[in-house]
């Protein structure tokens, strides 16, 4: 999916984040901003490798 659709997925709904594969450090920074408890949940997704879907 193209950056720019990604930024307006993140922008609308910051827990999107869960769904993108690799987000890149721009995207992972808007979806922290938009909602802190975003980091939590997205490094819960990578420490325990799950699929949080």
């Amino acid at each position: 999916m193209e950056k720019s659709k990604l930024i307006e997925m993140i922008k609308n709904n910051a827990n999107a984040i869960a769904y993108i594969n690799n987000p890149t450090d721009e995207i992972k920074l808007l979806a922290i901003k938009k909602n802190g408890l975003t980091l939590k949940y997205h490094w819960r997704c990578i420490k325990f490798s799950a699929s949080c879907q």
